[in-house]
């Protein structure tokens, strides 16, 4: 899935856009041309390009937990 950080409190992270590849309780991890960042989801809010070509846009702050236990 794709991810855009378009708001944040670290004005550096605004802008990053790539492949997400791994989350964790707190943070995500977007590919971003071969490198990877680790964006915490708390102060961000992002944008996610579903596979059908909708975007979302999503405060952090309500991401913040542990995959499994959102399911």
């Amino acid at each position: 899935m794709q991810a855009e950080v378009i708001d944040s409190t670290n004005q550096s992270m605004v802008g990053i856009k790539g492949r997400v590849v791994d989350e964790t309780m707190k943070m995500l991890t977007i590919d971003v041309k071969g490198k990877e960042k680790r964006i915490a989801k708390v102060t961000s809010v992002l944008r996610f390009s579903m596979p059908d070509g909708s975007k979302v846009e999503v405060d952090g702050k309500t991401l913040v937990a542990r995959p499994e236990d959102r399911i």
